[in-house]
């Protein structure tokens, strides 16, 4: 009887540790699933937003340019969403096999508590231990032997309610296991299905892009001249930023000198004021300018799309949006610049100590210069092109005269 008993301890305490463990692998590997399961939500959004805008975009030739860069982002979102639902079936797959093999544990172990408590009642049934325990006890030939046979019938009685609880609670967690089990194939049936459709969609758009491609190569002389225009109208933004800037940064330099004193060393760099570090301090979590957008053109030296060996030099980020859509101050600050240029159309600049938000293609402005705003206040609304059917929000930032790259600073989507 004490062997039975020890043993019983020994399996009880197997039980506590396959409760207690398989959870706790369970939560890791949960919150990898959430991971993916987060990545591939955006990224369906992303691709559902930029479906919309592309079936907005007119079938022009003026608008060839802006449906084959639509379709570029858009192959390249679906490309990255099939490869996240891939890594979504591997790890259903991997959780599948610790599921079974959890399963195949649990069922050996149910069949092993079951046999030895079958045991267990025989060897009882032999000693008389079942439906006699006082005459049991009531026989014994002292008091020491009474007590002993009190305790053992004790222990006993304590011994064979944990094994039948152990059962029972084995066998409830073998039912989870196997409706798990069941619950992942299905998710994987339908991770599975999703992966085949998308692949069928991104053929039609590679298909798509290529002969997009091709009758662009065929019209390569008239994307050069609208390639040259850019780069023009780019050039005027960008000297009168750049003289907006200097005027503004000079004009902020003397107030500060002037606060600090005569004694101030003209020489002297001058320590972050409160405005710049405020707004410093919000790098990478700025909200975005629109509500809702993607980015079109990247910061920084890029190739161009569709003219091999040719370079495009971005100051900013292109974010592609709704038409009309509201553009809003990323910080409060104030408003030092507003300029209109020839073929970007109306542009605004918001000083935040020694940083600068620019915000270009507007129309419909709703603020002047001098003006103090807030964040989230709206400055006006995205140009809308009437030949192509897309808007384009053109957005820098700038530390003094230095460029920075806004989507390090943009919160992530």
């Amino acid at each position: 009887m004490q062997r039975l008993v020890l043993y019983g301890k020994h399996l009880f305490i197997f039980f506590l540790l396959t409760a207690w463990v398989t959870p706790q692998l369970s939560a890791q590997t949960s919150v990898e699933r959430e991971k993916l399961e987060a990545r591939r939500k955006k990224l369906q959004q992303e691709i559902k937003y930029t479906d919309r805008l592309l079936k907005k975009t007119r079938k022009t030739k003026r608008a060839m340019m802006r449906r084959y860069q639509a379709i570029l982002r858009q192959v390249k979102a679906r490309e990255e969403l099939i490869a996240t639902l891939q890594e979504e079936i591997n790890w259903l797959d991997a959780d599948i096999q610790r599921d079974s093999l959890v399963r195949q544990a649990l069922e050996q172990d149910l069949q092993r508590l079951e046999r030895e408590y079958a045991g267990i009642l025989r060897a009882a049934f032999r000693q008389k231990l079942n439906g006699s325990s006082w005459l049991f006890v009531l026989s014994a030939s002292g008091i020491n032997d009474l007590l002993r046979r009190w305790l053992l019938l004790y222990q006993y009685s304590r011994f064979r309610q944990r094994q039948a609880k152990i059962i029972s609670e084995t066998r409830s967690m073998l039912q989870k296991r196997i409706q798990r089990l069941e619950e992942r194939r299905l998710e994987k049936e339908a991770l599975l299905k999703e992966e085949q459709w998308q692949n069928e969609v991104l053929a039609g758009e590679l298909n798509q892009k290529d002969r997009l491609l091709r009758t662009l190569r065929k019209d390569e002389n008239r994307l050069k001249k609208e390639l040259a225009k850019k780069k023009a109208d780019s050039r005027k933004l960008n000297n009168a930023i750049a003289d907006i800037i200097r005027k503004a940064e000079a004009e902020r330099r003397k107030k500060e000198r002037e606060a600090a004193g005569s004694s101030a060393s003209r020489e002297e760099a001058p320590a972050m004021d409160a405005a710049s570090l405020g707004f410093y301090n919000l790098k990478g979590h700025l909200p975005w300018p629109v509500k809702k957008g993607v980015v079109s053109a990247q910061f920084g030296r890029q190739p161009h799309p569709s003219i091999p060996g040719i370079t495009i030099t971005n100051n900013g980020i292109d974010i592609q949006t709704d038409a009309q859509a509201r553009v809003l101050a990323v910080h409060q600050g104030e408003v030092v610049g507003l300029r209109f240029i020839q073929g970007l159309h109306y542009m605004v600049i918001l000083r935040h100590g020694m940083f600068y938000t620019v915000y270009s293609n507007l129309e419909h402005l709703l603020v002047t210069k001098g003006d103090k705003v807030s964040r989230g206040q709206m400055l006006g609304r995205v140009y809308t092109d009437p030949q192509t059917g897309t808007a384009e929000l053109h957005f820098e930032l700038w530390r003094d005269k230095d460029r920075l790259n806004p989507s390090l600073w943009l919160k992530k989507r």
